[in-house]
């Protein structure tokens, strides 16, 4: 027999019903208003340039696809899964055969998976860049000897110095010269009548498009080879607390396993070779040999129609928010008279970027399960659960985010735990953080708006950081169990969503100029009522995403234990 509830979990329980009800409110009225925009921009000249026909069969609508992106993801779907159904089954049959025919052993599999893998590899990225395949090849045998003395004893603080001169130098060079496009490998001295013949490869697609993803594998590769040289002449010991999947993918490995036809196979591993999910080089290699974490079939399977269910959500969302098109033709300038407008259309492009960048990394993904490798998920939740920068961040480019941990903001000295200064320590995590996200926006593109995009990040992390700093002291313990803390906790996400919103929009959307005017739009003092209503909206939302987060955490206490 249940007992009876107590009077604060009946008015907790009508709290979060009316939470609920505003949140579910808001997101109707936010799909139901870019609807009504997407409409007006449908039967609009505009639309020409950037609307093609629909194929839903219980619509007439035309879909977006303006986004470049997706566009060619999109084009190039029934070829991926040719080439994905092709190189899995290939390597099945011939495993198979050689496991019941020939009676291979372990050692055997791994050298013949190593050699199909090596083939594959190859030719699939001849076929991609026809004659680039060589300024690829030059970058990783410089790179590969760059480890080299990252891997000795007296030249590893060189070695990782130069790891990261030689990546960061080069990829600012290759973004410069275009992939050096106009160059002709007949016009090499000596070697260029033997070279020369790869000028007439057909190329299908840029290989400096790929190289920033090239360079977070040869950045991982040389950094674990590093640790794993020092670890081995040191004879550090493994910690035996960590799980088996962390064991398998983190701990150091044997210095040969550092060889150069692994480091080929792993910057060019095809199924992530063109957009991810990012792998450390030892996960990767766990998973080559078998290691690490296995999924079975099924559980594949139920991978595999989960990617098939985002790409048809994001088919249907294209069809009635036109985000993208809207965005690139300069369409968002309708919504400056209405401050309330320019918000919803700011969460729709946030929600409209991540639902395309979940429905490519969940399909290569897929295809890498399916293949026996493991790589991360990229989005483990859903973006509308943001509370803060930490967990948007850990939530979106998952992968990218692990990487920046492990190689960027732990060997900068990470979050200083055990420092005595706290204040000194809040102010060293911030100038990791300004580290990381400066990186990371050049990475993604030199451009200002990648600039101010990644900065904004920073400005919205620094208050999260100095108040998660504040409130955690021991004398505000009994504070933080308080129904006021957890009110100032969701004004504080409803501040980290609205600047969330203006950085992505600024480096994934309209660009510097059109945020500013949407922010300034929105900012208007003749709209306070439409201000404060979606305060309100975001508020009731920041609470249920706190509550079950609260309820996850202490559902992960309970298994610990």
């Amino acid at each position: 027999m249940d007992q009876a509830r107590t009077p604060w979990e009946s008015i907790w329980i009508l709290e979060y019903f009316i939470y609920g009800c505003i949140s579910l409110y808001g997101w109707s009225c936010i799909f139901n208003s870019i609807h009504e925009e997407s409409n007006d921009f449908e039967v609009s000249n505009v639309a020409r340039q950037g609307l093609q026909s629909g194929w839903l069969p219980w619509t007439t609508r035309k879909m977006d696809l303006k986004d470049l992106q997706y566009r060619m993801f999109r084009q190039n779907i029934p070829l991926l899964c040719k080439v994905a159904l092709l190189s899995i089954s290939a390597k099945l049959i011939l495993s198979k055969f050689g496991t019941d025919c020939l009676d291979w052993s372990a050692r055997e599999r791994l050298r013949w998976k190593t050699r199909f893998y090596g083939i594959f590899t190859f030719l699939f990225i001849l076929i991609l860049h026809g004659p680039n395949i060589l300024h690829i090849f030059w970058i990783l045998g410089v790179n590969y000897w760059i480890s080299e003395v990252c891997a000795s004893k007296d030249g590893s603080r060189f070695g990782i110095a130069a790891s990261w001169a030689f990546s960061c130098c080069l990829i600012l060079w290759v973004a410069w010269r275009h992939g050096f496009e106009d160059f002709q490998f007949k016009s090499l001295p000596l070697v260029g009548p033997v070279l020369g013949i790869v000028d007439a490869l057909p190329v299908l697609t840029a290989w400096h498009d790929r190289f920033p993803l090239i360079m977070l594998r040869m950045l991982s590769f040389n950094m674990d080879r590093h640790w794993a040289s020092v670890s081995s002449k040191q004879d550090i010991p493994i910690k035996t607390e960590k799980s088996e999947k962390e064991m398998a993918t983190q701990s150091y490995k044997n210095p040969e396993d550092y060889n150069f036809v692994w480091y080929l196979i792993y910057v060019c591993y095809p199924p992530l070779y063109i957009a991810g999910p990012i792998i450390t080089f030892n996960s990767f290699l766990s998973s080559l040999k078998g290691d690490g974490v296995q999924f079975s079939l099924l559980q594949k399977l139920l991978y595999g129609a989960r990617a098939l269910n985002c790409l048809f959500l994001y088919e249907v969302f294209i069809h009635y928010f036109y985000i993208g098109a809207i965005a690139q033709t300069g369409w968002y300038t309708h919504f400056f008279a209405n401050p309330l407008r320019c918000l919803q259309f700011g969460l729709m492009a946030v929600l409209f970027l991540y639902l395309k960048f979940l429905c490519i990394w969940r399909f290569f993904r897929a295809w890498a399960l399916f293949d026996d490798i493991y790589p991360p998920e990229n989005m483990p939740q859903c973006i509308i659960a943001t509370t803060g920068v930490a967990t948007f961040w850990k939530g979106w480019h998952s992968s990218f985010n692990k990487w920046l941990v492990r190689y960027v903001y732990i060997p900068l000295g990470g979050s200083f735990k055990g420092a005595k200064n706290g204040v000194l320590n809040v102010f060293r995590r911030v100038v990791n953080v300004a580290v990381v996200f400066t990186f990371v926006a050049v990475w993604h593109d030199q451009t200002l708006s990648l600039l101010a995009w990644g900065w904004l990040l920073v400005i919205c992390f620094t208050p999260e950081l100095i108040v998660k700093y504040y409130f955690g002291l021991e004398k505000y313990k009994h504070f933080r169990k308080t129904v006021w803390y957890r009110h100032l906790e969701a004004l504080g996400s409803v501040l980290v969503i609205v600047e969330l919103i203006l950085a992505n929009v600024i480096g994934f959307s309209t660009g510097l100029k059109g945020a500013s005017k949407l922010a300034i739009a929105s900012a208007s003092s003749e709209n306070i009522s439409a201000m404060v209503s979606t305060v309100i909206f975001l508020f009731a939302s920041a609470q249920i995403s706190h509550e079950i987060r609260r309820r996850q955490a202490s559902k992960n206490r309970d298994h610990k234990a």
